[in-house]
């Protein structure tokens, strides 16, 4: 409602003012269609400071007569925008001062010509939150892949399978070793490891060349990774 009655002020009837708030807590939306505050459900969203079940009524009042829009992010979206901001910028923004940034992404569709400016404001995140949001960001920028495959239990062949990997630089995040691992047999041992990459096309490589070595691997859909649609595929094949 403040950038609203500023836009006012200085007169340009080609301003466009646009609301951003988490699906979670969609209370702007549906009070500009109603023409009247409405009350929502309970907040589901990590952005405490747009969790308000219902828009004020004079700050309705100011956002229906500067005929301003409403976008919804989801928190996975917002998540990803802290993270960029974060990363490019080294701005540190807590959810509600990311969801402006993650607006534009996620409607980048819908934007109007002209200049645009996204406020970034506030910067009140929790060290936990924010541990989560990192790996989120990891996630939709295609910098973490999951990998599950049997090995021969021997000297040497854990080794081996890292080393791919490794000469293709990758780096391990983290590794499980399973010796008694679903769907092996008694020489057999299950390992599941996540890798640090470069990004989705560095990913795909890297699955071509275990591959190509002939080794036999699920590719894992991370959770995070599903929320922003993306195709995880597998690249089977018979260890020689």
């Amino acid at each position: 409602a403040g950038l609203a009655v500023a836009g006012r002020a200085l007169g340009d009837p080609s301003l466009r003012i646009i609301g951003v708030q988490p699906e979670g807590v969609d209370s702007f939306r549906p009070a500009l269609e109603a023409g009247h505050v409405v009350t929502v459900a309970p907040p589901r969203t990590f952005a405490d400071g747009l969790a308000t079940r219902e828009v004020g009524r004079l700050c309705l009042e100011i956002l229906r007569e500067a005929r301003a829009e409403a976008w919804t992010v989801n928190d996975a979206e917002i998540a990803r925008a802290t993270f960029l901001l974060l990363e490019r910028a080294k701005v540190l923004a807590e959810g509600a001062g990311s969801a402006p940034l993650a607006g534009l992404l996620t409607h980048a569709g819908s934007l109007p010509d002209g200049p645009i400016v996204a406020v970034v404001s506030g910067g009140n995140l929790d060290p936990f939150v924010l541990d989560r949001i990192l790996w989120y960001g990891l996630v939709a920028e295609g910098r973490l892949l999951r990998l599950r495959t049997l090995l021969g239990d021997r000297p040497g062949e854990l080794n081996g399978f890292l080393k791919v990997a490794a000469d293709r630089g990758a780096n391990v995040r983290q590794i499980h070793h399973e010796r008694e691992a679903p769907g092996g047999g008694p020489a057999e041992v299950g390992v599941e490891v996540e890798l640090e990459v470069e990004g989705p096309e560095h990913a795909a490589r890297l699955v071509e060349s275990y591959g190509q070595s002939g080794w036999t691997i699920e590719r894992i859909p991370l959770g995070a990774e599903l929320r922003f649609d993306r195709t995880v595929t597998a690249a089977p094949s018979t260890r020689k």
